[in-house]
């Protein structure tokens, strides 16, 4: 039983990750350029990559949290690539054997590592598994957008229900995933044009593959920094964790964007 006089951890304090989310899919939008002058797959990714940057300089962050955030978005820089994104969360499993490698395990290995090491509870744990289901299944053109967003609501009330505090181990993963999974929600609603339009889904249901995209690169990057730090130290920074999680989402979200991603696909 959590102690009801212990300040409880307040969702609109992760719902910053949210709006900085929207602040850069919004400037992919309105400012990025594709160029001619790109020969290789990297120098493309490398390309996009600057563009994150420099705009990253020009938010009111503080010189940390860019640095975080940097970081973050250059480990996560090839989830530009829409397929290479949806292979590292749903690789094919045919033949294949689960890593101990944390970089490279899947969205689902990396939510069963989390609870593993302490750092999701039971609930957390059921409902980025859920989640994650949500997310393939929308990548895979089978529910709709209103589906995803109910589900991702009723989510975050059973988020508040528990109640967690400040002093809570746990309810941080779950919450930088809600804050930045509906942020994008509404952004891809309310800017449709942002569509990479020439990727082809299997129903007209598939519109929240782009939403599901973001949503999807939180959650691995965010549990990639969390279970990586207590790996390597046997603690962890939730700071990182969040600065994490939101570059997978900016990450993921840009290669969704029609700009980059019909830019990147008709290239390679």
């Amino acid at each position: 039983m959590l102690n009801s006089n212990v300040e409880k951890l307040s969702f609109e304090s992760f719902e910053k990750y949210g709006k900085i989310h929207n602040d850069f899919l919004t400037n992919v939008k309105q400012n990025f350029e594709p160029t001619d002058e790109i020969s290789s797959y990297d120098e493309a990714i490398d390309y996009v990559n600057t563009f994150q940057q420099q705009f990253l300089k020009s938010t009111s962050l503080s010189e940390s949290e860019k640095q975080m955030l940097s970081a973050a978005i250059i480990e996560t820089k090839r989830f530009v690539d829409f397929d290479y994104s949806y292979n590292k969360m749903f690789p094919n499993q045919e033949n294949r054997q689960k890593s101990a490698s944390i970089d490279e395990m899947t969205l689902f290995e990396l939510v069963e590592k989390s609870k593993e090491d302490g750092l999701i509870d039971e609930f957390e744990y059921n409902s980025l598994m859920a989640l994650g289901e949500k997310v393939k299944l929308s990548y895979e053109g089978v529910i709709s957008d209103f589906e995803l967003k109910s589900f991702t609501l009723q989510l975050k009330d059973e988020w508040l229900a528990m109640g967690y505090t400040v002093d809570s181990e746990n309810g941080r993963i779950m919450a930088y995933t809600l804050a930045i999974s509906l942020a994008s929600l509404e952004w891809w609603e309310e800017n449709p044009d942002g569509l990479k339009s020439s990727r082809s889904l299997k129903s007209a249901l598939a519109l929240p593959a782009w939403a599901a995209a973001d949503i999807g690169g939180a959650i691995v990057s965010g549990a990639i920094a969390a279970s990586g730090q207590y790996t390597l130290t046997g603690e962890v920074n939730w700071e990182v964790v969040g600065w994490s999680a939101l570059g997978g989402g900016v990450s993921t979200s840009t290669g969704a964007a029609g700009k980059v991603g019909k830019w990147i696909s008709s290239m390679f």
